[in-house]
């Protein structure tokens, strides 16, 4: 008799490259969280759109949480197959789809710097991208937080925000499910 202590039920996955979009080319990874599992070792299969397998590099952390890290470099559906000692994990496999994010392009419509009180209006031109099956959303750092506006037009998006504090704000535009 082979007395197992792994309890894949007590895993749980996270990160952008099992539940998000990925971009072709880029890294990307996921974690999975066997820290109430039991003692195990974590396995993985990503199966590209053209059926081979694609490597991983597998990391283990000392709080018992595993670091997958992968790059897809084909664009369409990867199924990932995540296994702990050899028993798939509840929600395996997973599914994620990988897209060209070349033809994605965030651009401020005028000069970057602008005076305190005054409107920064930025453009995503989605127009030519491949992959517009998913929710464009941008989000803002900086000294304060201020509200974005929206408005859309033909696979462009126009977003602005006006600060109302002096000193560096950073735009990051993220394409979600």
């Amino acid at each position: 008799i082979d007395i197992i202590t792994a309890n894949p039920p007590n895993c749980s996955t996270d990160g952008p490259g099992i539940k998000t979009k990925v971009a072709v080319g880029r890294d990307t990874y996921f974690t999975v969280d066997t820290s109430k599992a039991g003692n195990g070792n974590i396995s993985t299969t990503i199966q590209t759109p053209d059926e081979s397998v694609l490597p991983t590099q597998i990391t283990k952390t000392e709080d018992g949480v595993f670091i997958v890290n992968y790059t897809p470099e084909i664009l369409g559906e990867y199924i990932i197959d995540v296994y702990y000692d050899a028993i798939p994990l509840a929600e395996s496999p997973y599914k994620t789809t990988c897209i060209d994010t070349t033809s994605m392009a965030l651009q401020p419509t005028g000069s970057q710097k602008v005076k305190i009180g005054e409107p920064i209006e930025f453009i995503a031109d989605l127009s030519k991208c491949t992959c517009t099956d998913g929710d464009f959303n941008v989000s803002l750092t900086g000294p304060e937080e201020c509200p974005i506006n929206y408005k859309e037009d033909n696979g462009t998006s126009t977003f602005s925000f006006t600060p109302t504090t002096a000193g560096v704000y950073e735009i990051y535009g993220v394409l979600d499910d």
